[in-house]
């Protein structure tokens, strides 16, 4: 399960800035670039970690300290350069890969001389099969990743409340962002989950916007979307899933909106229901329902009356939701017939 390598800035000697694989993250407990975790049957668990180089300690320092690593993460760590001679030993087994599959087209990056000298057998079944499970697993959170979500909500939450408190006429976009942001990190945090969105006025109708230096006039809207003092969940196809949403997020400082999609046939159903989305899985029981109909017009009925149905019950019982529409012609309409059916009941 390789966590994934820094990307170069092309033109530059630069990097964009890393992020492990999720899965990895969530196993290893760290997410250190160019490593890989690995698992035998017989010898369990294992991180092999890169050394830093002369170079490397000339331009990024040591690198990471394997020792305070393991005891850190509670996992054995070994030089990364001992990782061929580990996987080499395993050319008569199955070997499912998890992670980033950069790997196999940058093996070097992790010790590996040659992807396709190893001559591996790759069960990408198997793989499939590990990875749905772990993005089912990453669901329940422990003590500590709830400690972790918790300091991020109050973090994000200081950088907003800054942001009510301090927004005034005159201001640029970029100039709120920078106070939003050194508001999050005088809180704890360590970087922002992604870039902070700022925009005033017509540039708070694009939702993704970059900010400017346009200025904040006096009775103009501010659009702000950073850290995480709202979630937006996957969506969810039960009234249980949405449950066990709410009692996770219990206590903490944030406002939930579980996600409801509408379903369009027995086979987007099944799709779905299969796991390959991370954190997106239909019940059995709800894909097992579209087995009643036949024609597709009958399917796609019945998914809507699902989510509407759904939706009235979120509604009456949380804070909010919001619609995720399949792509269609009647998608307006459908999500029009969804908000009425919540204000009707």
């Amino acid at each position: 399960m390789p966590s994934g390598i820094h990307v170069p800035i092309q033109g530059t000697d630069q990097f964009h800035e890393f992020h492990a694989h999720p899965e990895f993250a969530y196993l290893a407990g760290a997410p250190t670039p160019g490593a890989v975790l690995v698992f035998d049957p017989a010898e369990g668990w294992a991180v092999f970690a890169p050394v830093a180089s002369l170079e490397d300690r000339v331009w990024v320092g040591d690198g990471v300290d394997h020792a305070e690593l393991g005891q850190r993460i509670g996992l054995p760590v070994r030089p990364l350069a001992e990782f061929e001679r580990w996987i080499e030993r395993r050319r008569s087994e199955p070997v499912a890969i998890l992670g980033n599959h950069d790997i196999v087209r940058q093996s070097r990056a992790y010790g590996a001389a040659s992807w396709a000298s190893l001559e591996l057998e790759i069960d990408e079944s198997l793989g499939e099969r590990l990875s749905e499970q772990v993005s089912e697993a990453r669901r329940a959170k422990d003590t500590g990743e709830v400690a972790l979500m918790r300091a991020a909500a109050e973090a994000s939450a200081a950088g907003h409340l800054f942001a009510l408190r301090h927004a005034h006429p005159g201001m640029t976009e970029r100039q709120l962002e920078i106070e939003v942001e050194a508001a999050f990190f005088r809180a704890g945090a360590e970087r922002t989950a992604y870039g902070t969105i700022v925009g005033t006025g017509s540039n708070g109708a694009v939702l993704h916007f970059a900010p400017t230096d346009r200025v904040l006039r006096d009775g103009e809207v501010v659009l702000i979307d950073a850290g995480a003092e709202f979630v937006f969940s996957q969506p969810v196809f039960t009234l249980d899933d949405s449950h066990r949403l709410q009692d996770a997020l219990a206590g903490l400082p944030i406002r939930l909106f579980p996600g409801v999609m509408p379903l369009t046939s027995r086979r987007n159903a099944q799709f779905l229901a299969g796991g390959r989305i991370p954190g997106i899985a239909v019940p059995p029981e709800v894909a097992a329902g579209f087995d009643r109909y036949e024609s597709l017009q009958d399917q796609r009925r019945f998914g809507l009356d699902r989510a509407c149905e759904l939706a009235a019950g979120i509604a009456a019982e949380a804070s909010g939701l919001y619609l995720i529409m399949p792509f269609g012609k009647s998608c307006y309409e459908d999500a029009a017939r969804i908000v009425r059916e919540v204000k009707n009941r």
